[in-house]
């Protein structure tokens, strides 16, 4: 099928699921034209509901019927975290993409010819596999789905490929800054004994040999660690009888099991800088570790701190872009982990105007644990988040997944019903505390990749942080 036809085939789907999922989220009440709406954070949710089953060697199904297309969604993700791939690092993304690369039924052009034939839009990513396609194919599709999963061939002529294609890719990767800049922060913000810390180079991916492959896939991709949401135009008996018919066989056994090292953010706040000498604007990102878990009982108020301050239009860029015109734009992150959260801020700059962007960014992060936000101010960052999350919920991949994640963190059944009602609670207060919490203003990596000759005039107005060059790799 043409690409484009196929992009316009899923787009259209889309479309027509968010029609139908959005007219049906909020629950059915009366609409009287002589009240004033009522906000949608304080509107009740009513997603769709999940049935589970399991098989008997432990892979967890979650099913979401939705009859109004006939479509039908996978998702699988594998539970699990590699030990540290060390002088092979990148094994497991070299793993994942040779394993569409052909299976003991099936050459990569017959899996290729086929997918397209039925219009299936697949993918693989690490430990997460996709694939969507119309009601008919549902069993040839997910037919290819669980052989690439369980069955993969690992042709030498596909790995030489496979290998060409990542050592091209860090190749690219290098003339990067922000993937540099990235690649800094690893190394930074983890212990050597902990994976995060790891990046793939292409010293470490030549030594990857097939067999690495092979025991990589036998280690880790069991049933007994897997969930496979389902949705669509499909019943529960028919569900049953696809996942058993395709992953019955699906031998289960013991994972290593990851124990993650403690991590410790650095006493003292510094710059790293990496010189680029052909740049013209500096990569700044400002991060650090935070404890920080999915479903902890502080999640909404970290959610509406972060947010306030640049997970959208809010300070950081209205102080950098609208004010000060020093970037295109600014924004900041706070991530959940199950291991160790991060938070983290990221922008470029033209290099005079490094060290003024990073003395303005650290402006609004002292702001924001001193200074009590507006009631109006919060409103405003609220009614954001609950139109960003409306608006999440277009993508069928965000709901099917909701169960999974409820089970992978052991979250309340009503987890994401709520998060609306969440969001609604949090107060100034609890904004403060969050970010008194989860920002740490002097114990945090600064990372710079620029122009190094311009950079050590221009960074002396920050003095109180010292300056540690990193070596370009």
């Amino acid at each position: 099928m043409n690409s484009i036809l196929l992009k316009n085939k899923i787009l259209s789907f889309i479309i027509t699921f968010t029609i139908y999922f959005l007219s049906n989220i909020l629950s059915a009440e009366e609409v009287n034209i002589n009240l004033p709406p009522v906000p949608f954070a304080q509107k009740k949710m009513r997603l769709p509901s999940y049935q589970t089953f399991s098989l008997k060697n432990g892979l967890k199904v979650y099913l979401i019927e939705d009859h109004k297309l006939p479509m039908i969604s996978y998702f699988l993700y594998l539970d699990y975290f590699p030990p540290l791939q060390k002088k092979k690092a990148g094994l497991g993304k070299f793993t994942t993409k040779l394993m569409k690369q052909g299976t003991a039924n099936k050459t990569k052009l017959q899996i290729d010819e086929e997918l397209d034939f039925m219009g299936v839009d697949f993918s693989i990513d690490d430990n997460l596999i996709f694939a969507s396609s119309l009601k008919k194919y549902a069993n040839q599709s997910l037919e290819i789905f669980s052989d690439i999963v369980k069955l993969p061939k690992f042709d030498m002529n596909e790995f030489i490929k496979v290998k060409e294609e990542m050592l091209s890719d860090i190749q690219s990767e290098k003339q990067d800054p922000s993937v540099q800049a990235d690649n800094i922060a690893k190394s930074l913000l983890y212990p050597v004994a902990h994976p995060y810390s790891e990046t793939a180079t292409e010293k470490t991916v030549k030594q990857i040999t097939i067999d690495d492959c092979k025991k990589y896939h036998a280690a880790y991709f069991k049933p007994n660690i897997s969930h496979l949401a389902i949705m669509g135009d499909i019943s529960l008996e028919d569900a049953k009888l696809l996942a058993e018919t395709h992953f019955g066989n699906w031998q289960s056994a013991e994972i290593p099991i990851f124990k993650s090292p403690k991590l410790i953010n650095p006493k003292k706040s510094k710059i790293y800088l990496m010189d680029r000498p052909d740049s013209v604007q500096s990569v700044i990102k400002i991060s650090h570790n935070v404890e920080l878990k999915p479903g902890e009982k502080d999640i909404y108020s970290a959610i509406v701190m972060n947010t306030l301050l640049g997970g959208g239009t809010f300070r950081l860029y209205q102080n950098l872009r609208e004010k000060h015109g020093y970037t295109y734009g600014v924004y900041s992150s706070l991530r959940p982990d199950k291991f160790i959260g991060n938070f983290s801020v990221d922008l470029n700059t033209e290099t005079s105007l490094t060290s003024k962007s990073i003395k303005e960014v650290f402006n609004e992060l002292e702001r924001i644990r001193k200074e009590k936000v507006s009631p109006e101010e919060l409103q405003l960052v609220k009614n954001y988040l609950s139109g960003q999350f409306s608006l999440s919920l277009e993508n069928p991949s965000t709901v099917a997944l909701f169960g999974i994640k409820t089970s992978l963190y052991n979250l309340p059944v009503d987890y994401f019903e709520k998060y609306l009602a969440g969001i609604a609670s949090v107060s100034g207060e609890d904004v403060l505390h969050a970010a008194n919490k989860y920002i740490l203003l002097d114990k945090t990596h600064i990372i710079i990749v620029g122009k190094k000759k311009i950079l050590n005039k221009n960074l002396k107005s920050l003095k109180k942080f010292k300056i540690v060059e990193i070596k370009k790799g």
